[in-house]
């Protein structure tokens, strides 16, 4: 394993969008993690995909490190927010609509 990765920062991958991968794993703990919706579509670091097809997802979330996985395990709503704000995560949708019955 190389440095960059051990630090997190592994490259992009591209797999086949019906690929599931650690995106199902992911898909099911944010899930539990921020109580949301069940229209979330889930990008992981290496390209598997998982969730709600584009046009039906409320909202997409790209894991870009896995980094954002370990903060989302640690303090689910809290780290989901970490990981935002550092880059680890990318949100695309209405942020709101993922997080409403978090709070």
């Amino acid at each position: 394993m190389s440095k960059s990765a051990a630090r997190g920062q592994e490259t992009q991958h591209t797999a086949a969008s019906g690929s599931s991968g650690a995106a199902t794993d992911v898909l099911s703990i944010l899930k539990a993690a921020v109580d949301g919706p069940s229209l979330i579509r889930i990008r992981c670091w290496a390209g598997s995909v998982a969730g709600e097809p584009d046009a039906d997802a409320v909202a997409k979330v790209e894991f870009v490190r896995r980094r954002a996985l370990r903060r989302l395990l640690w303090l689910p709503w809290l780290g989901l927010v970490r990981a935002y704000v550092s880059g680890d995560t990318h949100i695309e949708g209405d942020i709101f609509d993922l997080t409403c019955s978090a709070t």
